[in-house]
């Protein structure tokens, strides 16, 4: 908050004032010319139901292997660890542009194999390395969605497009943990695990099979001609 209260105003020139629906509407007619963005936003608005259950049988993981509130802590810091590893890969090893798209869908299947491999009966420490390895690979997948998006969407429209991916991601969130959580009382957690990465690796197998899916580049459409960016925030 501090540093933003010190970033100086930009004024934004407008050829005439919009409304929010109007806004909103626009940004989704653009996503809807992007089969890499629209698939994107369909299939983890699918994807995070699983991952959503998944997040609530990590307590009973740690629970059912006699350990408690520090191994708990220890699962969570590692994975956070992970994406921090990740992420600074992904920006000093950045993914050329032609295979970012198969790259993308790739790491997305091996970590939902990774989250598999959570409630397997194996030692913690075991669990631990696959923790780690999900956090690398979701924080490398993170910088290749956010620097596409930075390169393929106007600078005039990326506000409201990554809104819509934020909301698409979210939307079933509300009800994914109430299914997780019925589901581990009637089964179990690894009946659980297996049901969502199932579900999260046959939603995301699009991306690798269909090509437009995958090529993660900005489609130019008559109604979204590319311009050159200087003269995008007008």
């Amino acid at each position: 908050g501090v540093i933003l209260w010190t970033i100086a105003e930009v004024p934004i020139e407008r050829e005439e004032g919009g409304n929010l629906q109007e806004e909103v509407l626009e940004a989704w007619e653009f996503v809807k010319t992007q089969p890499w963005l629209f698939a994107g936003i369909v299939m983890f608005m699918i994807w995070h139901i699983g991952d959503s259950a998944i997040e609530i049988g990590i307590p009973f993981i740690i629970e059912d292997k006699g350990l408690g509130a520090r191994e708990f802590g220890i699962f969570g810091a590692v994975g956070a660890g992970g994406a921090m590893l990740g992420s600074l890969l992904g920006g000093v090893r950045p993914i050329p542009k032609e295979s970012r798209g198969l790259v993308f869908y790739v790491l997305i299947g091996g970590i939902a194999w990774c989250m598999l491999m959570w409630a397997m009966p194996i030692p913690f420490l075991v669990i631990l390395i696959f923790v780690l390895l999900e956090g690398i690979l979701g924080g490398t997948l993170g910088v290749i969605w956010r620097t596409t998006m930075s390169d393929s969407v106007d600078q005039y429209l990326r506000g409201r497009v990554n809104s819509l991916d934020a909301i698409g991601s979210l939307i079933f969130i509300p009800m994914a943990p109430l299914l997780g959580g019925w589901m581990i009382e009637e089964t179990n957690v690894l009946t659980t695990f297996s049901i969502a990465v199932s579900i999260m690796v046959l939603t995301t197998l699009a991306g690798l099979v269909v090509p437009s899916f995958r090529r993660f580049e900005r489609v130019e459409t008559p109604l979204f001609p590319i311009m050159d960016d200087r003269n995008q925030s007008h």
